[in-house]
């Protein structure tokens, strides 16, 4: 029944019926007419492809659910890079504070100077 399961699916293909958008639909929220479907490729366990829809990609697979002849379809959004750390506060050069600067010198300007 899983050999049926792929010839048909391999007919389907070949005819140029293209289920990918239908499959992702459902996993990912948008009408199939909105999905740009890249990167199909088929592989000894199922199959892999990209989606692009509204400016988001997703990553989708698929696999025979059996011998019923079902595909389990699984769809992630990818992922977005972290923003970048906030950037430290300049450090300071020179003194902030008479305690900063050696014996009985003082702190003015940035500086440490005899008073």
């Amino acid at each position: 029944m899983t050999r049926l399961h792929t010839l048909g699916l391999l007919a389907l293909l070949a005819t140029g019926c293209n289920p990918l958008p239908a499959w992702t639909s459902g996993q990912i929220g948008c009408a199939e007419e909105q999905i740009v479907i890249t990167r199909d490729e088929m592989g000894f366990a199922g199959r892999t492809w990209t989606a692009v829809c509204r400016g988001k990609t997703y990553y989708c697979t698929s696999v025979s659910s059996g011998p019923q002849g079902g595909v389990q379809v699984s769809c992630k959004e990818e992922a977005q890079s972290a923003a970048p750390p906030p950037s430290a506060p300049p450090t300071a050069t020179g003194c902030q504070y008479d305690t900063q600067c050696k014996g009985d010198r003082i702190c003015k300007e940035g500086q440490c100077v005899d008073p």
